[in-house]
This record gives structure tokens, C-alpha cells and sequence, in this order.
């Protein structure tokens, strides 16, 4: 499967929403789509913040972690076979009533006890079920582990069939220290009194990667299977969907239904989930599989554009992975308040709300990577699944590379070379702070290996493995893999057998450097030419210095060019710390480029390059040696006038992001390039400002006109206010404020007016830098009339609008936001408000402070001044005003502090 200032306001908008993706690592679904000030995690490290604490970084030291405890597969005892659920739900008590009949056989020895996974559970009854009756069975349970006492001895001939009545109580395990963050608690009741605005009545399970014995006794490990049935009662107006097909619905007695839905094919307990809520549900098929989406009720019409390429999907991995899709359906269902960004549940992905998207906000966004990655799943990690979260990579590793196989068929080359840099930059910025091997046993909990390392770094393996072995037999190795261990688990060295099976090559030494070692190459290119000798040296140099890392055995090669022309190129392995290679040349080239395409993994740093760079771009026309050559371009100490070319020509690239690098270089550069930018660029900007078929590039565009005066610029601006892509309207505003903020003002007081709550959260995000006194209606107006996600949005911004205010508008908008804090129903508004009423108590208390010090300087003066007399008198006014003030804000806080019941914000405001 996530400077001070900006920090500062950042965390106070993630108290809007809660921020999503469990992010295991700098983020798979967080894309950082411009590196082109990142050539290395080095360069990461110097871009950080100078307050950060950071000591560490790849050219020098690297954290390693080696003294985690080692973490190795479970021991089997008894075999999963078989699980039947039947809950129900207390809405009031946050808890779920259940009974789970759970068939075992034991794996090899003989058994007398069972033990089961049962995480802060109410244990009514256990009774081991036979032909005749029920017997009862004596057990132990420490919150944690139910050790059962059988009646007899059970051999592997056997199967057992044992029955728990049971209460989960998820809300209490954080409270007992039984799980250590909220995330893992497995069962989420989403809205369960139905006051919250901001979310819909819903409850969910996430259950990865030790949490389904949160919400039903199992055996919680990735190396056991089981199939199961689930039997899931609710309220009257909610549907209930879990994994596998569904069978029927009952209408009970009481107006609550029940749902029935199987799943004969086994999987892992981890992957066992169910949802409920209200949803509109949109149908698709592919070939002979139910194909569905469950959106918020509002946004089903939106389903097939957020999900409609799902079938496509399903076809193209089914054919490339040589494997058709196993799994009764394919459900793809959008929470509220996700405990990480989605979830591939076997055949029933769940998504975080931020998934919803209308039409026009899916012109500047959409999740097809996030939708691929989860897809890719159901045959890495659910139909072959790692044997431990060592060998996690075996599930997110290949997750995170359908990503990039996806863009490569459907978007071209480009966009999926997007997808690696994007990989690369995660990895690196990680490896600032954590050098970890791909497969690592030792760790302290399971969700440690939920890293950029699994899923970035190990993305980029399996490409740079795909390269070695070549498409046909990458290809037809992961055919083989999930064909043999389909529905069981596996290892890293199941995959090496099989890949070495189908090459006939020995890959130890791939898998041994790649899987089970640390870092990656850290590579110094240079080379000089010998005018007498007429040889010319190239040196590459592997300078990773952590005693941990090794040499690496890398492909790589080298291009020579003469008079514009490629003349030689030469391929080569590297496998010692400085490889030199020589070759005869009657003249000093024109440039000396080092091929690593097939290193991705590697950082390069470039020594003694002269600058003729721009012989590369129209030469190669892959990705990555389009976007180095225009760094090196940057960095170089060419002519300002070169480097101005350079950039108008990528304006023109066929590559989106290439064209939006090139007008992030002029707006970035713009003062200093002032005297090179002529009408032509000017003309060029206007033409991509107003018909680029990407709105990030028009945005840009945008961004960078906003230096230039004229009737033309300002009327472009107010064009693009009516742009399809909310990206662009909102550059434009802001654009245009900049160059005409009369205009401005008008416009934006005309979009006052909209009921769009996009449109309206747009202006609550312009006015909080620039709003004045006006403003205060809008935001007070705005957030009396808009629910749910625009209002916490408004009120977030409106924060930071107030800060900048007089002490007048300031006390007002106190007054406001402590009504919401008294009045709301909705947790989540109310914690809003409170944190504002504390953060305007946080922001004004130095004021006191100040002009008390004022005072004190005065009198250490001495004698005092008639002039001192005076300026003391308004000092101490001031003083007076701002402690009163305080004392006001402070009594109001802990008044509300006194009648807050919900523990979530009383904790927030007493911290």
C-alpha cells in the first residue's frame, strides 16, 4: 500500500481532514512529478530544511537498522481450512457481536491445545462442534491469544470444527496497549450516531497486516489460507458486501437484513473483509465476472469515470501476467475516513474517499495508478502471497511495477518512465534516513516493512531484473511463478528458482545484490582526453561508502560523439570499485555520455563534462535522458542565453511533463533571465497558457505569464477563469490578482456567488493570503451554508485569514468558531473549531510578551521622559488589552473543554 512555516500551516489543515494513505513510505500514490532540482538523494538532503534533524545521508553515513528482533515465518501447527462469520453490529457501543465456526486440520504433529489470534475480544463461548453435539472446551485468553484445551489428541487426519461466540471491541484496544496506533485496531465504525456532516453512517474492515484478529479469531499470518463464508446483519437502509460472490439477502423480523456472501477459493485471513453503509452501486462486467462500483450515493454517476477502466485492466494484466483473473468478481468500493489510501481485500478493494472525483475535477486528476496498483494485487498478494512480511515484496514490489507495466501500454513510454523517476525519487529521498535490504528479517512490527523500500526500490528491481533477463523471459517467469504457487504462499527464493528454471542462468548474484544487500550505486562519471597519447580515458567510480554496501555488478555503456554525430558506442558490465576503459581517438569529442538505462537504481554525479548536452535531446527520445540532459543544461555554466534556448525548445516537447519542466525553468528564472525573454517566448507561453492539452502545463503557463504586463496577459487570465480544470481557474485567479487586483476582486466577487463547492473552496484558499476586511462574510457566510468537506475547508482557511487580521475581525472570528465548537453535532467540525480557538490563543499570546519587554526597556533607561510617560501609558493599554483578551480566549476554551464529551478532542485541547 504517506519549510517551519508552510509545515505549521500544513499541519493545521490536516485537522481538516485526516491525511490519507497509510503512506508506508515518502509516498507510492504521492507522486513528486517534478524532480528537476533532485538529481540524487544527496541533493535531497541539501534542499531540507536546515531545522530538520537529520544525520544522516547517503555520501556519508547511512541508519541502519540491524538490531530489530528477527521476524521469522510462523511456525504451522494447524491448518486454516474454512471460517464462517456471523455479525451484526452495536452502532451505540462501537462493538460487533459475531460468531465464527472455523474448521482446522493440524499441519503434521499432533495437537492437544489450539490457539487462535483474538485481540481484546468478550469470550462468551468456545465449543468444539462434532457429528453428535457440542462440547464445551476449557480455554485461556491474555487479550491477546485464546489457548484452547481439546478434548483429545487431534492428528493431521483429523478436522477440527470449533465455534467462539464472541464481542470485538475495537474502540478499547489503544486504551488496553494492545495495538499501538488507531490504524490497527481492524474494525472502523465510521459516523456510527449519524450526526457527522462530514461523513456518511459506515463501518469497514482494513485488516492488513495483523489486524483481522482485531474483528474475528484466526490464525493472523500470511502463510495460511482459508475459504469462508460471511453472514452480515444490518440496518434496514445499508448494504453489506464482502469478498467472494453474493448468495442471498434475508429480511429479518426486526426491519434489518442480513447478507449472505461465499468465497470458495482460500485466501490469507488479512485479506477477509467486509463494508456497509449506503452506496450507489454501478455495474460493469468483464467476460463472465461482475465488474462493480459503490460510490457515496452522489457521486454514482461519476463511477465510470473514476472506475471504468477497470475491465480494460483486468484483460490486460490477465494476458500479461499469463494468468486470468481467479476471483469470483471484482469490487471496488470508496470509504469514509480510510485508515490508509486502499486496500486490495480479495476480490473487494476499498479506496479512501479521496477517490471521488467529479467529471471536471478528473480533468486534472485521476487514480488509474492507484487502481492498477490494487488491481495487480489480486494475483501478487492474493493468489500468491508472501510467506512472511519479509518477503512483503512479493505483494507490493509487484504491485507498485504494474503501475508502471500499466502506463506503458495505455499511456506510451513517457508517461510510464514518469512512473520510475517518480519511484526513484521516493526511494532516494528515503534512503536519506533508512538503508534497509529488499527481504529483511529483522524488524519490529510487520508494518515497518511497509516502506519506499518495498514498494519503490523493489518496483525498480523487478524493471532492472526485466532488463536483465529480457520481456519474453521476465514474462514468462511470472506466468510460471503464479501458476505454480497459486493460492499458497511463497518466497523470494521460489521466484529466483523459477526465473533461473526458465534462463538457465545462475541469478544468485542478481538476487543476492538486489534482494538481500543494502544501498544501491553511487556511481562519479568523468573521463579526459590524452592530446598526445590521443586515448581517451572514462572512469566510473562506485563511491558508496557504508561499509554495508557493496560493490555492485551493474550494466552500463558509454557514446562518443564527433561533429554532432554518434560515432561509437560501447556496452559493458561494471563490477569494481573504479572501472577504467580506454579507447583511441584522433580528436577530443564533442561529448562523452555514460549509458545507464539499465542501472535505474543508480545515482550518478557528473565530474569534468563539458556542456555540449543539447546533442543528446533530439538523439534520444526516452524520457529520462530528456529530463537529465535539461537538468545538466541548468546546472552547467553555459551562457544564460544558451541555456534560454535550450528550455524554448522542450516548450515543444511531445511529452507533457517535459513541457511543464521547461515553463517551471522560466518562471523559476524569470528575473534573471528578464533581458532574454522576448516576445517569442512570451507568444510560446500564451499559446501553451491558453491550448496545451495538459491542465498542469496550462497552470504553469499561467504562473509564469503572471510576470508580464499588457491587455493581452490580463484578458488571457480572465479567459482561463472559465477553463474546464478547477487547476487552471484557480492559477488564473491568482494570476490575475497579481497583475490586475482590481479586476480581481470584481471577478472573484462574482464567484462568491456559485453554489459549486469546488469553486467556493477555491476562494476560501485565495482569500486566506489575500482577503481583507470583506472577506469576513464570505467566510462566515460560506461556512454557515456549506456542509460536510467545503465547510471544513472554509473554516481551515479561514484560520489562517484571521491571523493576518485586525484585533477587531480577529475577536469575531473567535466568537464564531467557538459557536461551532459549542453547537456542532459533527466531531470533526467541532475539532476544527476548537483547534482554531486554540491556535489564535497561540498566535496572540507572544503580543503580551512584546510589549511587555517594551516596557521593561524603557524603565531600564532610568529617568523617565515626559515622551517616555506617554509612550509607557499606551504600552501598558496595550498590555492591559491583550491580557484581557487572553484571559477571554482562554476562559471560552476551557469552558467548552468542560462540556466536550467526545475523547478525541478533549485530548487535543488539553495537550
Amino acid at each position: 500500500m504517506r519549510n517551519i512555516i508552510f509545515l505549521f500551516l500544513f499541519i493545521i489543515s490536516c485537522h481538516s481532514c485526516d491525511i490519507f494513505y497509510k503512506i508506508p513510505y515518502f509516498s507510492q500514490y504521492h507522486e513528486i512529478n517534478d524532480t528537476s532540482s533532485i538529481d540524487s538523494a544527496e541533493n535531497y538532503y541539501e534542499n531540507l530544511s536546515t531545522d530538520t534533524d537529520i544525520n544522516y545521508f547517503p555520501f556519508s553515513n547511512y541508519l541502519i537498522s540491524d538490531t530489530a528482533p528477527n521476524q521469522p515465518s510462523q511456525t504451522i501447527k494447524a491448518d486454516l481450512i474454512h471460517t464462517i462469520l456471523d455479525v451484526s453490529f452495536d452502532w451505540k457501543n462501537k462493538k460487533m457481536p459475531g460468531t465464527a465456526v472455523i474448521k482446522l486440520v493440524p499441519h503434521f504433529y499432533p495437537i492437544t491445545e489450539l490457539e487462535l489470534d483474538a485481540v481484546g475480544f468478550i469470550i462468551e463461548k468456545v465449543e468444539l462442534l462434532t457429528d453428535s453435539n457440542n462440547i464445551p472446551l476449557a480455554y485461556e485468553y491474555n487479550d491477546k491469544i485464546i489457548s484452547i484445551a481439546l478434548n483429545k489428541s487431534y492428528t493431521r487426519k483429523d478436522t477440527l470444527i470449533v465455534e467462539i461466540q464472541y464481542i470485538a471491541q475495537p474502540e478499547d484496544l489503544i486504551d488496553k496497549g494492545l495495538i499501538h496506533e488507531w490504524d490497527e485496531k481492524g474494525l472502523f465504525f465510521v459516523n456510527p450516531d449519524g450526526n457527522e456532516e462530514c461523513s456518511p453512517r459506515q463501518v469497514w474492515t482494513h485488516s492488513e497486516p495483523q489486524s483481522a484478529s482485531c474483528w474475528f479469531p484466526t490464525i493472523d499470518a500470511p502463510n495460511r489460507r482459508m475459504s469462508q463464508e460471511l453472514y452480515i446483519t444490518v440496518d434496514y437502509d445499508m448494504t453489506a458486501v464482502s469478498n467472494g460472490s453474493f448468495i442471498y439477502s434475508t429480511l429479518n423480523k426486526d426491519s434489518t437484513w442480513t447478507y449472505y456472501w461465499r468465497q470458495d477459493i482460500p485466501h490469507p485471513p488479512y485479506l477477509t473483509s467486509l463494508v456497509a453503509g449506503k452506496f450507489s452501486k454501478v455495474k460493469d462486467m468483464w467476460k463472465d465476472k461482475d465488474v462493480v462500483y459503490y460510490t457515496d450515493p452522489e457521486y454514482g454517476i461519476y463511477a465510470r469515470d473514476i472506475f471504468g477502466r477497470t475491465p480494460e485492466m483486468l484483460e490486460f494484466f490477465s494476458q500479461k501476467f499469463g494468468f486470468r483473473f481467479p476471483w469470483d468478481k471484482y469490487a471496488q468500493i470508496i470509504v469514509h475516513d480510510f485508515a490508509s489510501g486502499a486496500m486490495e481485500n480479495t476480490s473487494c478493494t476499498f479506496f479512501g474517499d479521496f477517490a471521488q472525483f467529479t467529471r471536471r475535477e478528473l480533468l486534472d486528476n485521476n487514480i488509474d495508478d492507484v487502481i492498477a496498483h490494487e488491481l495487480s494485487h489480486q494475483w501478487f498478494g492474493n493468489t500468491v502471497t508472501c510467506e512472511s512480511w519479509a518477503n512483503l515484496f512479493l505483494n507490493e514490489a509487484f504491485a507498485t511495477y504494474s503501475e508502471f507495466l500499466w502506463a506503458e501500454y495505455k499511456q506510451g513510454s513517457d508517461e510510464a518512465m514518469l512512473q520510475l523517476e517518480n519511484m526513484r525519487a521516493n526511494y532516494f529521498f528515503e534512503s536519506i534516513f533508512k538503508i534497509e535490504s529488499l527481504v529483511r528479517y529483522n524488524y519490529n512490527y510487520a508494518d515497518d516493512v511497509f516502506d519506499a523500500h518495498t514498494y519503490s526500490k523493489g518496483a525498480l528491481i523487478l524493471h532492472t531484473l526485466r532488463q536483465q533477463v529480457g520481456d519474453e523471459a521476465f514474462f514468462e517467469s511470472i506466468r510460471r511463478y503464479l501458476n505454480k504457487f497459486q493460492f499458497q504462499s511463497a518466497e523470494v527464493h521460489d521466484l529466483r528458482l523459477i526465473f533461473e528454471q526458465v534462463t538457465g542462468q545462475d541469478l544468485n548474484w542478481f538476487f543476492n545484490q538486489w534482494f538481500f544487500k543494502k544501498g544501491h550505486p553511487q556511481i562519479e562519471f568523468s573521463y579526459k582526453y590524452d592530446t598526445i597519447e590521443h586515448v581517451l580515458e572514462i572512469t566510473f567510480g562506485q563511491v558508496q561508502k557504508s561499509p554495508s554496501n557493496p560493490v555492485f555488478i551493474i550494466p552500463a555503456g558509454v557514446e562518443i560523439y564527433y561533429d554532432a554525430q554518434l560515432i561509437k558506442k560501447e556496452e559493458f558490465m561494471l563490477f569494481t570499485g573504479t572501472q577504467v576503459k580506454k579507447f583511441p581517438c584522433q580528436k577530443e569529442p564533442d561529448l562523452v555520455w555514460p549509458v545507464l538505462d539499465k542501472a535505474l537504481l543508480s545515482e550518478v554525479k557528473f565530474s569534468d563534462m563539458n556542456n555540449n548536452f543539447m546533442l543528446l535531446y533530439n538523439r534520444h527520445r526516452d524520457y529520462f535522458t530528456r529530463k537529465q540532459v535539461l537538468d545538466l543544461v541548468e546546472q552547467s555554466a553555459l551562457p544564460d542565453s544558451v541555456k534560454h534556448s535550450c528550455y524554448y525548445m522542450a516548450l515543444s516537447d511531445n511529452f507533457w511533463n517535459i513541457r511543464r519542466i521547461a515553463v517551471n525553468y522560466f518562471n523559476r528564472n524569470f528575473i534573471n533571465f528578464h533581458s532574454f525573454i522576448n516576445e517569442e517566448i512570451k507568444t510560446k507561453l500564451i499559446e501553451i497558457a491558453a491550448n496545451d492539452k495538459s491542465s498542469e502545463v496550462r497552470a504553469s503557463a499561467l504562473t509564469c505569464l503572471s510576470y508580464f504586463d499588457g491587455d493581452d496577459i490580463i484578458n488571457l487570465f480572465i479567459n482561463a477563469i472559465e477553463d474546464s480544470s478547477y487547476q487552471v481557474m484557480e492559477t488564473a485567479l491568482q494570476a490575475l490578482l497579481k497583475s490586475d487586483e482590481q479586476k480581481a476582486h470584481y471577478v472573484l466577487s462574482e464567484l462568491e456567488k456559485s453554489n459549486d463547492k469546488k469553486t467556493i473552496e477555491i476562494l476560501g484558499r485565495i482569500y486566506c493570503t489575500t482577503g481583507n476586511e470583506p472577506q469576513n462574510n464570505f467566510y462566515q457566510n460560506g461556512i454557515s451554508n456549506f456542509k460536510g468537506k467545503t465547510r471544513l475547508s472554509l473554516m481551515s482557511n479561514y484560520l489562517y485569514y484571521l491571523i493576518s487580521q485586525n484585533d477587531s475581525l480577529l475577536l469575531n472570528g473567535f466568537d464564531f468558531f467557538a459557536d461551532f465548537a459549542r453547537s456542532s453535532e459533527d466531531w470533526l467540525i467541532r475539532r476544527q473549531a476548537v483547534y482554531s480557538l486554540k491556535t489564535i490563543h497561540a498566535v496572540k499570546e507572544p503580543e503580551t510578551t512584546t510589549f511587555s519587554d517594551a516596557i521593561n526597556n524603557i524603565y531600564m533607561k532610568g529617568l523617565l521622559t515626559a515622551k517616555d510617560s506617554v509612550q509607557l501609558d499606551s504600552l501598558n493599554l496595550r498590555v492591559s488589552f491583550f491580557k484581557n483578551q487572553l484571559d477571554y480566549f482562554n476562559s471560552v476554551i476551557q469552558d467548552i473543554l468542560s462540556k466536550e464529551k467526545d475523547f478525541r478532542i478533549v485530548e487535543m485541547i488539553s495537550e
